[in-house]
């Protein structure tokens, strides 16, 4: 069983989500970091680099330019972890314009084929009045839960609308698509 992994950073303003499932590895390489400087990038906007495949052939380095004098380990041939054919990676995006809401979770749901998806209120002195997140795929689930997944009711939103989040409020969503 493959776990989700995700990487959701913002700039004040807006915000871009990656979800992986089963890749684990990656980074948010910021645009004025001096050991990027070969780095194309777009604009003033960061860059999330994903490790799509990885292999060594071998186990620990003697020179290092971080640990001079230093080996990182004992050297030793890995064959096993060289994977030769074809791979299969899954990966999905999504963007969201930034109000107050943070992103903080992002599962299957325990029992429909649905993901859970968990915001907050990180503002200590605000009322976020609307916010909402848009989805590359059509939404045809979108239901308000609490944190066990059961169906909160009275709640009627439309796809992707988070509503007014009062301080610290941590909604969750059933999502299906």
């Amino acid at each position: 069983m493959h776990c989700v992994n995700f990487a959701a950073p913002q700039n004040g303003s807006e915000g871009l989500a990656v979800f992986t499932n089963g890749l684990r590895e990656f980074e948010v390489i910021k645009r004025d970091d001096p050991a990027n400087s070969m780095l194309i990038t777009f604009g003033k906007k960061e860059t999330i680099a994903l490790t799509l495949f990885r292999s060594i052939g071998f186990l620990g380095k003697e020179k290092m330019l971080l640990r001079p004098g230093r080996p990182s380990g004992v050297k030793m041939p890995t064959l096993d972890s060289q994977v030769r054919g074809k791979q299969h990676c899954h990966f999905s995006l999504f963007n969201k314009a930034i109000d107050g809401a943070v992103l903080s979770a992002v599962k299957k749901a325990e029992d429909h084929d649905a993901l859970i998806v968990r915001f907050y209120n990180a503002s200590e002195t605000e009322v976020i009045a609307n916010d909402r997140i848009h989805f590359s795929k059509p939404v045809t689930q979108w239901q308000e839960v609490r944190m066990d997944e059961t169906l909160v009711d009275g709640t009627d939103k439309a796809a992707g609308e988070l509503g007014g989040l009062l301080l610290t409020q941590t909604p969750s969503f059933m999502v299906g698509f």
